[in-house]
């Protein structure tokens, strides 16, 4: 006797070759049943392109001229087109076989019947859904001139004429069967008339009340047409406001950004794209990302703040070209009152900055001069007062601005003084001249007076200046 080893391990080889010669069996046989027997048929995609071709499908499909196509429909012999696109729309819409049988159509100088049977298959998640459609050829083919050729067309002609002796026998107990059924319906068709005249009334009345709805319709359509025509005036007095935006923005030559939440740019004027990077396709980017000529490290931190507190930010800003900007953050809102981001506004104070610091240089050449400085209004009250003026009249400025001219005026000096502001504000020019002053103590003093006008904006006279130094030593010495 063997080793018990060596005899499970020749069982156990065996028994491998067997299953594997089996399972060699059965595909060579599922493959001999499917090149013999199965239809010639095609499988197609829910586009009817053909994904895989079984069979001789040449007799029944042939590459289109022009173009390159696998669409089933432009590859189907032309008689069979039409009927193919019915049954292969009726497949799809109804997910189930659909055939159409005895199909005809002309090849090599004769006729050829053909079945096409329409299947669904299996919905493939990657490929959508497929269908397997099936010629299944039913022509006898036989070459003229043989005499077995002969017989066989003798056997069909026989067989064509006990199928129609068939039929006809069929047709006949069909059409006794319908006039004894008809004879039975004749007397329910009576009570189904009356039925249908009761209807009919029904009908009346409800076409009665359709032509009502009809004509309320009607009513309904001519204020829905009014309320389109009210609604295209809207859209033109909307494009028009949106024009006349544009044009607001683009004139103001505001640098201006509108930003989201998120603070991605949603829309510019063109004067922030001089001092942003900004072009067309940067809507909806980071503003983060965006290059600027502002060297302003809290810009962003300054947005999201006023996102978080609600309260707007202003801040004057010195581009790197030496332009300054006064910069607001202010909340966009909806008119729903809704916030949905901020607006970045850029001003170009270059100009204001540049007067006012050469106002504060001339400021300081006046508070601090030795000569006596002040401003009067109209009426010879005194609304500002230098350092000058404090040393050489002895009262302060406080004391100054509660005071009218007249009380460091001599009195036999008051009608003179009061006469050069009337010539300054009739708009006349007034040459220095010597005049006379008196101090807190009651000192009085000889002075150079020179006196301007001083205007508004509008250039308006709004007072006058006076610039006053005291030469009384020089005339002591004299």
């Amino acid at each position: 006797m063997p080793p018990l080893q060596d005899s499970s391990g020749e069982a156990g080889e065996t028994g491998a070759k067997r299953a594997l010669s089996t399972a060699n069996i059965q595909q060579l046989a599922e493959k001999t049943i499917i090149q013999d027997y199965a239809p010639p048929c095609v499988l197609v995609n829910e586009k009817y392109e053909i994904l895989y071709f079984h069979g001789q499908t040449e007799r029944f499909l042939s590459p289109p001229i022009g173009e390159a196509s696998f669409n089933i429909l432009n590859m189907a012999r032309e008689e069979l087109r039409y009927k193919l696109g019915t049954i292969l729309h009726r497949a799809a819409r109804e997910r189930k076989a659909v055939a159409s049988r005895g199909l005809q159509f002309k090849r090599d100088g004769g006729f050829t019947t053909v079945d096409i049977v329409v299947r669904p298959v299996v919905k493939d998640p990657a490929m959508g859904e497929l269908m397997m459609v099936m010629f299944e050829h039913k022509d006898v083919e036989a070459k003229p001139g043989t005499k077995k050729k002969g017989a066989i067309a003798e056997q069909i002609t026989d067989s064509r004429i006990k199928a129609l002796g068939q039929e006809l026998q069929s047709t006949k107990e069909y059409l006794q069967t319908t006039i004894e059924q008809l004879e039975t319906s004749n007397e329910e068709l009576k009570s189904t008339n009356e039925e249908l005249q009761s209807t009919n009334e029904e009908l009346q009345s409800t076409n009665e009340e359709l032509e009502t709805s009809r004509e309320e319709l009607q009513s309904t359509n001519e204020e829905l047409d009014t309320v389109n025509s009210e609604l295209q005036e809207k859209v033109n007095q909307l494009s028009r406001a949106n024009n006349d935006l544009s044009n607001l923005l683009g004139s103001t030559q505001i640098g201006t950004i509108f930003l989201d939440t998120d603070l991605n740019v949603k829309q510019y004027t063109s004067s922030a794209s001089k001092i942003f990077s900004l072009i067309q396709t940067d809507i909806g980017r980071p503003l983060r990302d965006i290059t600027s000529k502002i060297d302003y490290p809290n810009l962003l931190k300054d947005a999201e703040e006023t996102l978080r507190t609600l309260i707007p930010k202003e801040v004057d800003l010195l581009a790197k070209d030496g332009i300054w900007y006064s910069m607001r953050i202010l909340l966009y809102r909806t008119v729903e009152n809704a916030i949905e981001g901020v607006v970045m506004t850029f001003v170009d104070i270059s100009r204001q900055v540049e007067l006012e610091t050469r106002l504060r240089r001339l400021a300081g050449v006046v508070i601090d001069s030795n000569d006596a400085v002040m401003a009067l209004g109209p009426d010879g009250r005194i609304t500002a007062w230098n350092k000058g003026a404090e040393r050489m009249y002895g009262y302060t400025e406080a004391e100054a601005l509660a005071m009218n001219i007249c009380r460091i005026v001599p009195e036999h000096k008051r009608q003179e003084a009061l006469s050069l502001i009337k010539e300054i504000e009739m708009g006349h020019a007034v040459a220095s001249l010597e005049t006379q002053r008196l101090t807190k103590d009651g000192r009085i003093l000889t002075v150079w007076l020179t006196i301007s006008k001083l205007t508004d904006h509008n250039g308006d006279i709004v007072g006058v200046g006076t610039t006053e130094r005291d030469i009384s030593k020089c005339k002591n010495s004299k």
